[in-house]
């Protein structure tokens, strides 16, 4: 899969996640960068725990993951203290 397949299958997972009703999706900085969508606000917390998500990206033996978490679990903090 090519550089240029894998950013537009990234870009519509984000379009996907954020069209979804009431669904909170929250990249951390470095994955909105890689999507080109930096969060610019916070968000208060969604209704329901599995409406909020968080997602993160890193990197394990040279190649590029994305995790995605619910929100509640890590108690709203940020990747970047977790990980």
């Amino acid at each position: 899969m090519s550089l240029w397949q894998r950013q537009e299958i990234q870009k519509m997972l984000f379009e996907v996640m954020t069209e979804v009703a009431d669904l909170i999706f929250r990249p951390t900085q470095k994955l909105g960068k890689r999507i080109k969508n930096v969060p610019q606000i916070t968000l208060v917390p969604a209704v329901h725990p599995l409406l909020d998500w968080s997602a993160t990206e890193f990197v394990f033996e040279r190649r590029r993951y994305v995790i995605l978490v619910q929100s509640h679990l890590i108690g709203l903090r940020k990747f970047s203290e977790i990980c």
